[in-house]
């Protein structure tokens, strides 16, 4: 099994087990290879006939966080489908969104500031791929990859679901808008 390989059944398939008081969480490869991409390409199949799953509602939530969110300094938003690294012919289906704040701090304020008003933020991936447990039981220790480790300190998931409301993409907006005013 290739390291690419590896690396892509993590980000496609990865499980979460909490490692610390914080609620930080760890991908373990192990239980996904097991599982297989059979299996998860089917039950993804049958989220989507059962109407569980709806690509475009949250395509349409990211569209309403954009619109929302553009400009605002020191946030940067995913990059948009069809711009930028990503292929004319791709379209993603948005199960996050996820913004890069500027430091570390800012995210972590950012984050406490969102829980006092009740809005739920996650940092999905706290540790790099390269720097997983498995990753380096396998592979042995990876080379230190400075501007991915850097980035993994800095983003944060938004509240995103199927179901999110177009006033409650705003309000986590606003509460953004706010926090960078100060």
């Amino acid at each position: 099994m290739t390291l690419a390989l590896v690396l892509a059944l993590m980000a496609a398939q990865a499980t979460f087990v909490p490692v610390t008081a914080e609620e930080r969480y760890v991908a373990d490869l192990r239980a996904q290879i097991a599982r297989g991409d059979v299996e998860a390409e089917v039950s993804l199949g049958n989220l989507y006939e059962a109407g569980d799953v709806l690509p475009q509602d949250t395509r349409q939530a990211a569209e309403w966080y954009r619109r929302e969110l553009a400009g605002v300094k020191g946030v940067t938003l995913p990059p948009a489908d069809g711009g930028g690294n990503v292929g004319a012919e791709t379209e993603s289906v948005y199960h996050m969104f996820v913004i890069r704040l500027e430091t570390n701090d800012a995210r972590e304020a950012l984050a406490r500031r969102l829980k006092e008003q009740g809005i739920e933020s996650g940092v999905h991936y706290p540790v790099p791929n390269h720097r997983q447990p498995a990753i380096e039981e396998v592979f042995g220790a990876q080379p230190a990859l400075p501007r991915t480790e850097d980035t993994v300190r800095r983003i944060l998931s938004l509240p995103m679901f199927p179901s999110i409301t177009e006033d409650e993409v705003r309000a986590v907006a606003d509460a953004i808008k706010a926090f960078v005013r100060g």
